[in-house]
């Protein structure tokens, strides 16, 4: 921030702050200066502004989500706040002038998160660079916070009706702009309009450069591209627009024409949120989460995987759902089609069933390879049952009634039921928290805990907790009965993007967060889950880790998918596996796992052959990809003995396609490329040398 646009903040700041605001939410939505102060340096004199602590911007935030766009009802309650902060600034006779993603900030209501930060500088102080003038300290990500929208920045901000003169970021300028035509605070509507198709598409609505520059002809074809012909009497008021249009408003320049989205969703949400907004006085502020990602690297870490970002969570699984299997013969049924083992025992005329509250297990083809990865829970919801006669299965949602009908075709005359139960009879959750770690009692007081209803006629018990078998510290599963919903209660859905809402549990939890950042745990801990990771009818069991995340008893008897699945666990190689991976690519910041399209290729940079892996999926700047072994890592196979192909210093590329309808693919990605870089998790490393050691 230069001088000139410190003391413009002050100035506009110090003009709202006189502005009775009585009955209008809005002013409560801009950041003002709180004070202002000077320190002499080195290099002289330098200006200070003292602020309310706010949290990330949203060109930051928007970057956490999957294909870099936020869910829509998200982006509605946003734009709500947005309309609302200008609508007082417009009132007061100001115009912004430089509102865009950058500019917007998620708010902080208390300060525990601020706190955080304080007790890890003083454990762990942050890097720093200790020049001969002056010292430079390395930031602190922000860690996870709760607030509204917060508009600020106002150096570059107008008081008055009617001005001239350039203003505005580049991609967000609004035709009387780029024209040099007199402007008002209309161009803060124009800015509030592109900003939103960013957010919501995860792309530029505008690109405006040709030859690597921003170009003002370019920025107009594509104005005209997408929204037609400007009006004549808009053309009329601009001296410049002589170099585009003639007199009859035609077009003298050459159109770059390019694809653009459809903007049929954009308008509707659009619109209807503007108006919903501008009808209520004072609103309620809706909460917006804020949750971090790892910084984009510009080179690959050599030794270490990705940091582990939201020490702490709760997130409610709208990706998973639960299937019930209730009957006489729903163990026998399950012992038979799954790879985990209900009679943990030795053999006897009497096995005992397993009495833990739940597993991790999958359903196999008849060739071994993976249909579906599965929990699988004891129903408890009715005390009456014996042992065995009821279980809940969690699967992928999208792959809820594949499975039922799985079950349904190979049932033949086994007595029991099997139906897709509704979001309102049952919810999945997933709790984890980086301090369990060293407080491993307070894990076992949520797994050991189970909750009543108050209604007497009702089951016993309506929490089952979990702790997540794959791999260390991942967290607990908690699922959430509710025995009074039956099979026609109204479904209902969550957004991915919201908060969970809290549990009926003695025990604290861990903070509410939106199930991205639950998937993001998975990808940094490499956990697959779900048919996308672990592709169905494609996928072997021991390429998807299964095989060490116990999720495979090897000495369970005949089940479905088993003569392969034994006979390469003694006898074969496995020269794939899922691993966590990197994006990364030289000078940039951003995350592109959105625009990596599945299954794509993954190559060895400067070497021609066969490929490396393919990608699976991700979010931001990591994910998992299906990887080879001796290529991508240095884990040396069983058996070989000219060692692993992997160098230190090989360097690995995906690229990045066009993608499907909501890949992330954005114009002008197809072809370019994306360094990749994977890892092999402590845990996977110690169960491969567990295997190696038998």
């Amino acid at each position: 921030m230069t001088s000139q646009e410190g003391n413009n903040e002050v100035a506009v700041s110090r003009y709202l702050e006189s502005i009775d605001a009585a009955g209008h939410p809005g002013k409560q939505l801009l950041r003002l200066v709180l004070d202002e102060f000077q320190i002499e340096g080195p290099q002289g004199t330098h200006q200070c502004l003292l602020f309310a602590p706010l949290g990330m911007s949203f060109t930051k935030f928007r970057n956490l989500f999957p294909d870099r766009g936020l869910d829509k009802v998200l982006l509605q309650q946003t734009l709500q706040l947005v309309l609302l902060g200008l609508d007082f600034l417009h009132q007061a006779g100001v115009v912004h002038t430089d509102l865009s993603p950058n500019n917007l900030l998620l708010g902080v209501q208390n300060s525990s998160a601020f706190e955080e930060i304080e007790r890890l500088e003083l454990e762990q102080p942050c890097d720093r660079k200790t020049l001969a003038d002056r010292v430079i300290y390395r930031s602190r990500r922000m860690p996870i916070t709760f607030g509204p929208a917060t508009i600020c920045d106002f150096g570059a901000a107008k008081i008055g009706d009617k001005h001239t003169g350039d203003v505005m970021p580049g991609v967000y300028r609004a035709p009387e702009i780029i024209l040099g035509m007199e402007w008002d605070s209309k161009i803060d509507i124009w800015s509030v309009g592109v900003m939103v198709w960013d957010l919501f598409e995860g792309g530029r609505l505008f690109h405006a450069a040709k030859d690597g520059q921003l170009d003002d002809e370019q920025h107009l074809a594509e104005m005209v591209s997408l929204m037609g012909l400007p009006p004549a009497k808009l053309l009329e008021r601009s001296e410049k627009a002589r170099q585009y249009w003639d007199a009859e408003a035609g077009l003298t320049m050459q159109l770059a024409r390019r694809a653009v989205a459809p903007a049929g969703l954009f308008t509707v949400f659009t619109v209807s949120a503007c108006r919903g907004c501008l009808a209520r006085q004072s609103p309620q502020l809706p909460q917006l989460l804020l949750h971090q990602r790892r910084a984009f690297s510009g080179s690959a870490p050599r030794h270490a995987a990705p940091d582990r970002p939201s020490p702490a969570g709760l997130a409610e699984l709208a990706s998973r759902r639960l299937i019930s299997v209730s009957g006489p013969d729903a163990a026998k049924y399950l012992q038979g089609v799954i790879t985990a083992n209900l009679y943990p025992g030795p053999p006897s005329p009497s096995p005992r069933l397993r009495s833990d509250a739940g597993f991790y297990a999958a359903f196999l083809t008849a060739q071994g390879r993976v249909l579906h990865d599965v929990f699988i829970y004891r129903d408890v919801r009715n005390p009456s049952h014996p042992p065995g006669h009821s279980w809940l299965l969690e699967v992928d949602t999208a792959e809820a009634e594949h499975l039922e009908k799985h079950i349904r075709r190979y049932k033949l005359r086994a007595k029991f039921d099997v139906r897709v139960l509704d979001p309102a009879e049952a919810r999945v959750y997933h709790a984890w928290d980086d301090a369990w770690r060293t407080a491993p009692s307070a894990l076992a007081s949520i797994a050991n805990t189970t909750t009543t209803t108050s209604n007497s006629s009702a089951p016993a018990n309506n929490i089952i907790t979990l702790p997540d078998p794959r791999a260390p510290n991942l967290g607990i599963r908690l699922l959430h009965l509710n025995p009074a919903s039956t099979s026609t209660s109204t479904t209902t859905s969550t957004s991915t993007n919201q908060a969970a809402p809290p549990l009926p549990l003695a025990v604290p939890l861990p903070p509410p967060v939106p199930e991205a950042l639950y998937h993001l745990r998975r990808y940094l801990h490499g956990v697959p889950e779900g048919q996308a990771e672990l592709v169905r009818e494609a996928a072997l069991p021991h390429e998807g880790n299964l095989d060490a995340m116990g999720a495979v008893d090897f000495r369970k008897g005949c089940y479905v998918g088993q003569e392969l699945t034994i006979r390469t666990e003694h006898r074969g190689v496995v020269r794939k596996r899922v691993l966590p991976c990197l994006l990364y690519r030289e000078g940039e910041d951003g995350a592109v796992a959105g625009m990596v399209p599945a299954e794509a290729s993954i190559g060895r940079v400067g070497k021609k052959g066969r490929s490396a892996g393919k990608w699976l999926r991700g979010m931001g700047n990591v994910g998992l990809a299906l990887c080879r072994l001796e290529t991508m890592t240095d884990i040396v196979l069983p058996g070989e003995t000219g060692g692993t192909g992997y160098k230190e210093g090989d360097e690995f590329v995906v690229t990045l396609g066009g993608g499907a309808e909501g890949e992330g693919a954005t114009s002008g990605s197809e072809g370019r490329t994306v360094k990749i870089k994977a890892f092999v998790p402590d845990w996977l490393r110690s169960a491969l040398a567990s295997k190696e050691q038998r």
